[in-house]
């Protein structure tokens, strides 16, 4: 094989894999994959109040109790953070902590992981595409003279 054929058919080869690598290339601009366009920051974009259940299991113990409940995301001037507010009146819920967020996987992810925060635990959950948001952190409630430690899981929907 002489040095023009080589030539030939490495430019031949060359062009070739130039047209896959464009051919693989896809216009995404229309969204149709993409159910949220993240248009804002992710504080931004997750506002709002989700409706829900919490379900809490005292530290040591198997025995649950669940109440309804809201978890209200609320941007702060900090971009990438937000302030969680949780309420249950049934099972004497009212706090809020701050937490760091994130566009993932067509939806967000949070976390605190620092325990010198309003809650003194650390805090993780997601929001999936479908706006089902799902936290766990753990909790020290006063009742009567006695503290005691719960573990608390979150799960509700934006209307």
């Amino acid at each position: 094989m002489n040095h023009n054929m080589r030539k030939m058919i490495c430019l031949t080869w060359c062009l070739m894999m130039m047209g896959l690598a464009l051919n693989s290339c896809n216009d995404d601009e229309n969204g149709e994959d993409a159910p949220y366009s993240f248009s804002q920051t992710p504080e931004r974009d997750a506002q709002g109040t989700y409706i829900g259940t919490f379900t809490r299991t005292q530290v040591g113990t198997t025995e649950g109790e669940s109440g309804e409940g809201t978890l209200t995301i609320t941007p702060t001037d900090t971009a990438y953070v937000a302030v969680l507010k949780f309420e249950s009146e049934s099972l004497n819920l009212s706090t809020h902590v701050r937490v760091n967020i994130a566009h993932s996987n067509g939806g967000y992810v949070f976390s605190n992981h620092v325990t010198d925060n309003n809650i003194q635990s650390k805090i993780g959950g997601h929001i999936n595409e479908a706006r089902v948001v799902n936290t766990t952190f753990q909790l020290r409630q006063r009742q009567g003279r006695s503290t005691k430690v719960y573990n608390y899981s979150f799960e509700g929907s934006k209307p």
